[in-house]
């Protein structure tokens, strides 16, 4: 893909971490790893439904889209020293706004603390998952059970997905153990590898 506004290009490949070969192959022809994409997984229970959580409608994209644009920290495009901030933060806000224009996503999950949206879930529907494709609180409302609450509510979704699966990075430790403390299990790693021309 090319970047906005430029005619510099980018492209990304994802190799699981015990295929050390293919990532020198593909580091011999100018790509660079960026971080290690964690994958985990959880059987889908049944939960009491979150009152904190309602799912969003067209008001609320340009709020979704900020939270989105100043919430991450550990995202491969923020870890990437060849993408400045505001690419990084411009590329998670067009990831969710296309939730809005139906080019991405099956529910989007919103999160409250008195009455002010604090966080969202993106979420994916496969044959036999439910995906969590984005999540993120804003950094005043962090601590206080908004992912726990978001995922629960995702789960609650899909009835008839078996599983509930997500990906983080390596270097995202506060997501990790927030994915092991609700019951998910690693079950896949991945280096993430970014090439810039």
């Amino acid at each position: 893909m090319t970047r906005s506004g430029d005619s510099r290009a980018f492209a990304y490949a994802r190799i699981p971490c015990e295929k050390t070969k293919d990532a020198v192959t593909l580091q011999r022809a100018g790509f660079h790893v960026v971080d290690v994409s964690l994958g985990f997984s959880k059987a889908i229970g049944s939960h009491s439904i979150p009152t904190q959580v309602r799912e969003a409608s067209s008001e609320d994209e340009e709020l979704v889209a900020e939270i989105a644009a100043t919430s991450y920290r550990f995202s491969r495009f923020h870890l990437d020293p060849a993408f400045d901030l505001s690419e990084a933060q411009t590329l998670k806000r067009a990831w969710v706004k296309n939730f809005f224009r139906g080019q991405r996503g099956d529910r989007l999950f919103l999160a409250t603390t008195e009455g002010k949206v604090s966080g969202f879930l993106l979420a994916l529907k496969t044959a036999d998952a439910c995906v969590i494709d984005l999540i993120a609180v804003t950094e005043n409302a962090r601590r206080k059970g908004l992912a726990a609450a978001m995922i629960t509510a995702c789960e609650n979704a899909f009835p008839e997905a078996a599983n509930i699966s997500a990906g983080t990075q390596a270097a995202n430790i506060p997501s990790v153990r927030l994915y092991e403390s609700l019951g998910f299990r690693l079950t896949s790693s991945q280096y993430l590898l970014h090439r810039h021309s």
